[in-house]
């Protein structure tokens, strides 16, 4: 289901956290209409979150000469493809030396730089045209345990063929549980593939403890309505499921390559979401990927990422 064919956009109020905007009116009301009356207030706060797509960037011969001839005949600079030669070797000889891999690391660093939370969610998918299929091997392992030392939450990122299909996400499900040692937590389904019929009720069956996948990869902003975590209503069961969601604000491919803004755009309108979520006491989740770091994402990081966290600490200053 595309943005394009969204309420939301046909109205035009996908940056407005609609839903929580009456609830904020009518808890005004009842506040004015009893005064006693204590509702209490939720603290904002912001929940990032890493698929983890990929862990390679030099995962096979074919996409290594498409990179480096990439660097020289698109990127046109040497100096681009010297460094993405000897990239190259270094993971040639040790996977935890390629950039992707190195980028989950790197995540986490600047998560502890500014004492946030971050939520790594990754793939046990089979390689398809979709799905990158990387192994849970050894090395990957020790990336998941190393993150888990440092109390970042580990999740699962749900192969591009399970939204549909029961049986898939279980199997790829089971294989995380082994890692994990434990079988409650959330996760993302792969490029946000989402069924109202079908993706929800099989998270639930499965056993996770939430989803964060709604959200429109064409345009950031509220597709729930709220920035609220919630648990959904299963209108043919007549009943609420038994798994939270937490509505994806926004995304850092939906805005470079979706909506091809610039870095400044982007900020503006991260800054700009941040601060209805905190005028809805709620929740800004935000996805950036362990391989939107390097190549033609310096400056994202730079100029929207880290300047978004900067951002969150000046909230609570406020």
């Amino acid at each position: 289901f595309i943005y394009e064919n969204s309420a939301a956009y046909k109205y035009n109020f996908i940056d407005m956290p609609i839903v929580d905007e009456y609830a904020m009116v009518l808890r005004s009301y009842l506040q004015i209409l009893f005064a006693d009356l204590d509702l209490g207030k939720n603290k904002f706060h912001i929940k990032l979150s890493h698929d983890i797509d990929d862990i390679r960037r030099f995962n096979n011969i074919k996409n290594t000469f498409r990179t480096l001839g990439g660097d020289i005949l698109k990127g046109k600079s040497v100096s681009l493809f010297r460094r993405s030669l000897k990239e190259w070797g270094k993971s040639y000889k040790n996977i935890e030396k390629d950039p992707y891999f190195l980028g989950i690391y790197e995540l986490a660093k600047i998560s502890k730089q500014y004492n946030m939370d971050s939520a790594f969610y990754f793939k046990t998918s089979a390689k398809s045209s979709y799905d990158t299929g990387y192994i849970i091997n050894d090395s990957v392992k020790r990336c998941i345990y190393n993150l888990q030392d440092q109390g970042f939450e580990i999740g699962f990122h749900a192969g591009y063929y399970t939204f549909q299909n029961y049986e898939r996400l279980k199997e790829e499900k089971e294989i995380l549980d082994e890692v994990l040692c434990f079988k409650y937590y959330g996760g993302r389904q792969h490029y946000l593939r989402f069924d109202v019929d079908t993706t929800l009720k099989y998270w639930e069956r499965v056993g996770f403890k939430y989803d964060s996948t709604l959200s429109y990869a064409e345009h950031e902003g509220f597709r729930c309505g709220t920035c609220h975590p919630f648990k959904p209503f299963d209108i043919d069961e007549d009943r609420e499921l038994n798994l939270i969601e937490i509505p994806l604000i926004a995304m850092d491919g939906t805005l470079k390559v979706y909506r091809k803004l610039t870095p400044d755009e982007g900020l503006k309108s991260i800054i700009y979401l941040m601060n209805k979520c905190k005028e809805a006491e709620g929740v800004f989740t935000l996805l950036w990927h362990n391989t939107s770091i390097y190549r033609g994402w310096e400056n994202w990081m730079d100029e929207v990422y880290i300047k978004s966290l900067n951002y969150n600490q000046e909230l609570f200053i406020i």
